[in-house]
């Protein structure tokens, strides 16, 4: 099962379940294999002049989390809330 939508929530609530990155961040649009691919320049290029990157600017990004919690707390969450409507 794919937990997208609840975990930006978790994510909202608590952060601190995640490994966050900060950098510039380009979301592919061109048709292809690629498109909707996100990608993050991690700061590891020294950039001479103007670049794609350079106009951009930082957002956090979260690159790990502690799965299990996360589940967990989406599962409480989804149950507290049957209880609550039946």
């Amino acid at each position: 099962m794919m937990l997208h939508d609840p975990t930006a929530l978790v994510a909202v609530i608590k952060p601190d379940l995640f490994y966050w990155r900060s950098g510039a961040v380009v979301v592919s649009s061109e048709e292809g294999p690629l498109k909707g691919m996100t990608v993050r320049d991690e700061g590891k290029k020294c950039w001479r002049g103007q670049s794609p990157w350079t106009t951009r600017g930082c957002v956090q990004v979260a690159v790990d989390v502690d799965e299990r919690k996360v589940v967990q707390i989406v599962d409480d969450l989804l149950r507290s809330f049957a209880h609550k409507v039946t």
